[in-house]
């Protein structure tokens, strides 16, 4: 799927959340491809921010360029639940999830 990003006109805003299980962080990204535009975002971004770190946003950049790792990581994972929801006993189930739901 492509990006919104590639649009001339657009501002994308995301965060670390979900993508790289980053969610305690609560740190976001902005793509803003005109110079002014996203200068005032980021002079907005002084009135609004009221818990970013310096060290958040330094795990932020280091898992940013450790994704690839995060992901085989997260795919490893997935692929092992898969497999022990149909091939594994209840009581192992459980330990995956850390309740029964995977059990039922």
């Amino acid at each position: 799927m492509p990006s919104a990003a590639h649009l001339p006109h657009a501002t994308v805003i995301s965060d670390f959340s979900k993508a790289l299980c980053l969610s305690g962080l609560r740190i976001g990204w902005m793509i803003e491809r005109d110079p002014r535009r996203r200068e005032r975002y980021l002079n907005a971004r002084s009135y609004f921010t009221v818990s970013s770190t310096v060290l958040g946003e330094r795990l932020a950049t280091l898992a940013l360029r450790k994704r690839n790792l995060i992901y085989d990581r997260a795919r490893r994972m997935l692929e092992a639940i898969s497999r022990c929801s149909t091939d594994c006993s209840p009581s192992t189930q459980m330990s995956f999830s850390g309740s029964a739901r995977w059990a039922a």
